[in-house]
């Protein structure tokens, strides 16, 4: 400990660049790449234990979810979902209308009968890309009336999830003529100086 703190001490009075990498300490600058929001996170066994997000909103005119997961990959990143209430109002979804997001129907549960099963009820019925966003406010906030799959309301193919103004819907994994936009997210990326 004395041994650090004289190290810092000679840094300080004599320039960090007078210091090696052993005896001097490392600082980091965490930021997100352009176009990405960054976020801390409340580390959990939901989130797979992540710490720090970094969510963004990118175009893709009539996108499916297929196209917006490659969207994603493009960017290094991984189709994602919202967390919580403050990434939500932060990426500001009011002015996207719908924007793909992570969660698809698992196959199990794509034929309306499996409905009555409890593994197959609409807030256990979809898996994820990516575990490192707990699910848990995403499924929370259905639109009015969604999920509807269940309900003959709309065609047999609504396996994806989209969220809009008013909250997530159940709906056609090859898109929308109103979905234009997809959320990915990734780790924000550690410079060390």
């Amino acid at each position: 400990m004395k041994l650090e703190i004289v190290s810092f001490v000679v840094c300080l009075l004599f320039g960090f660049g007078f210091c090696s990498h052993q005896t001097c300490p490392m600082r980091s600058k965490i930021g997100c790449d352009k176009g990405f929001t960054y976020f801390q996170r409340n580390p959990t066994e939901k989130n797979n234990f992540t710490s720090e997000w970094c969510l963004g909103v990118f175009p893709q005119k009539h996108v499916t979810e297929c196209e917006g997961s490659e969207i994603c990959q493009n960017l290094g990143a991984t189709i994602s979902m919202f967390e919580n209430e403050e990434e939500f109002k932060e990426i500001d979804v009011n002015k996207y209308i719908y924007v793909f997001i992570d969660g698809y129907r698992m196959q199990r549960c794509h034929d309306r009968s499996s409905y009555r099963e409890w593994k197959c009820q609409p807030l256990r019925s979809f898996q994820f890309r990516s575990s490192a966003t707990d699910p848990t406010f995403t499924l929370s906030n259905w639109r009015a009336d969604d999920p509807n799959y269940f309900e003959g309301k709309s065609p047999s193919t609504d396996h994806c999830i989209s969220f809009s103004r008013a909250g997530t819907i159940d709906i056609d994994c090859l898109g929308h003529e109103d979905i234009n936009y997809v959320l990915c997210g990734k780790p924000p990326s550690h410079q060390y100086y």
